[in-house]
């Protein structure tokens, strides 16, 4: 249970390293469909590596035995112990799963509640989409291939801009990356940068729309007119790419943006050391693993051991070339029902061994506890008579045996990763009330020039509205706040090239590994 809880931290523990990648990197830039990969990539990536990890085993030698007359274990059943205690982690299971479904369940309201409007409704068939033209008083959006909207709210242009923006969105399955964002909130809502992370790839495919339907509209002004017109509208269902987004204005803004130079994209291969850090310092399993050993014991009365040893950590292929290497000193040994538990350590195994004389023996472990360590051993005295036993090593420990264990040499210490200094960060000004577009439409007679002077006037005075020194002030406090977060890009700067130290040191830290090994190796041989 506890692996689970493991997994669900350093899961999101990624989800915060790629959201904070995006947020300070390149959500500036231009690159939205590029933002829109490195933002679904984040979270499969995130899901992904820790369910991955790289070994590193360490070799020592098995403990050298010297005993006579070694009992054979036969059917030995390894009873668990119940620990009746409260079980907090699943409780907290629990209460994570009850959540998830909670929020599953909201999903699937959703999906119902659209599939409720549209039914019975005249859907035009127009390949790829299907036109929905509903009565009901809601905001244009696209679900997939459908796109809704209420064509008596809009003038002929105004629903031209409509349809040419959420044609966008369901021409590239924008639907898909939404679903993708919720069930993944659905699964870490405890985390509150996944909420955010859904915020920024809803944001950012309503930068792809805009930037693709602005390319078939004449009118610039008329789109982002149309923008402003049904930012009053707030009806829509969460599930949906939506005309409508909170930040209207920011979208504006990114419409007249100049586009990012291209030399910028580098700014996507700085979560990698990020990612390398969290592999080495989270997803290395360091296994001490005991190796099968022959040697001539030099007391009066042995002539020669032989053993195997084997450990909750032993690797499967490594059970098979200790069983070969028995088979070829005369001990034919078998295994069968071997069982693992979630980190991998043998939890049940059965072993047999039969030796050339026709004796045989065995040893049977079931349970949940890793197993405690085996030992197979073949003695031959100075009379050349032969003795197989099979035992675990603490009870063999327990017959007045004298152990001869080999002090390993200490290990090279590895380094420690930079850390980036981006504490202390500005906050964004607080946006001020912006005003109410006002409620009217374009007459539809181009030629009634007093319905059209009226029009004018009222889009003037709101234009005007947006001059307040309220507006100013806030427009002036983000220049501010933008040219602070820029200061903070030296410091990435900065962190980049202490990561290049830090793997230089990490290409030392395995020469010695390396080393390290050797001397165990050398040490044993001795």
């Amino acid at each position: 249970m506890e692996a689970i809880f493991i997994y669900l931290l350093k899961a999101n523990l990624l989800i915060d390293i790629f959201y904070l990648a995006y947020y300070f990197l390149v959500q500036k830039e231009t690159f939205f469909n590029s933002n829109r990969w490195f933002l679904l990539s984040g979270l499969f990536t995130s899901v992904l590596i820790p369910l991955f990890f790289i070994k590193k085993i360490v070799i020592i030698e098995a403990p050298k035995l010297i005993a006579t007359n070694l009992p054979s274990i036969k059917n030995t059943n390894i009873n668990t112990v119940i620990d009746k205690s409260i079980d907090w982690y699943n409780i907290l299971l629990v209460i994570y799963i009850l959540i998830s479904i909670i929020l599953i369940l909201k999903i699937t309201s959703e999906l119902v509640s659209f599939f409720s409007l549209i039914k019975n409704k005249k859907i035009t068939v127009n390949k790829p989409f299907a036109m929905v033209d509903i009565d009901e008083n809601i905001n244009p959006f696209s679900f997939f291939k459908y796109i809704v909207f209420n064509s008596t709210k809009y003038s002929n242009s105004e629903l031209e801009n409509i349809l040419n923006h959420e044609k966008v969105h369901s021409k590239e399955k924008h639907s898909l990356d939404v679903l993708i964002a919720k069930v993944f909130c659905t699964l870490f809502w405890f985390n509150p940068f996944v909420w955010l992370y859904k915020k920024a790839i809803i944001q950012n495919l309503e930068y792809i729309a805009d930037q693709k339907a602005i390319k078939n509209i004449e009118d610039k002004k008329a789109y982002q007119m149309t923008l402003l017109k049904v930012v009053t509208d707030h009806n829509c269902l969460s599930i949906t790419n939506s005309f409508y987004q909170s930040l209207i204005k920011k979208r504006i803004v990114m419409l007249n943006k100049n586009q990012s130079k291209q030399k910028n994209v580098w700014k996507y291969a700085l979560v990698i050391p990020a990612l390398i850090a969290f592999v080495i310092f989270f997803q290395v399993k360091v296994i001490a693993q005991e190796k099968i050993t022959h040697h001539k014991d030099r007391s009066s009365g042995t002539k020669q051991v032989s053993e195997m040893t084997w450990t909750k950590d032993t690797p499967d292929d490594e059970i098979k070339t200790d069983v070969q290497s028995m088979k070829k000193i005369g001990v034919e040994v078998n295994y069968s029902d071997l069982k693992r538990n979630s980190q991998g350590e043998i939890t049940a195994i059965k072993i047999a061994f039969k030796d050339k004389s026709g004796k045989t023996g065995s040893l049977l472990y079931s349970g949940d506890t890793p197993i405690k360590p085996i030992v197979l051993r073949k003695e031959i005295d100075a009379n050349d008579n032969t003795k197989v036993s099979l035992g675990e090593l603490a009870e063999l420990d327990n017959l007045n045996q004298e152990l001869s264990i080999p002090e390993p040499p200490t290990p090279p210490t590895p380094p420690t990763p930079p850390i980036t200094k981006m504490v202390n960060m500005p906050k964004p000004p607080t946006p001020p009330t912006f005003p109410t577009p006002p409620n009217v439409k374009a007459p539809n007679d181009p030629n009634d020039k007093k319905a059209w002077r009226k029009f004018e006037e009222k889009m003037e005075k709101f234009e005007q509205a947006w001059n307040t020194e309220e507006i100013k002030e806030y427009e002036n406090n983000m220049k501010a706040y933008e040219k602070e977060m820029e200061a903070y890009e030296p410091d990435m700067t900065a962190f980049e090239k202490e990561m290049e130290k830090f793997e230089s040191k990490m290409e030392k830290f395995e020469e010695e590994m390396e080393a390290y090994q050797e001397r165990i190796h050398k040490s044993h041989k001795d």
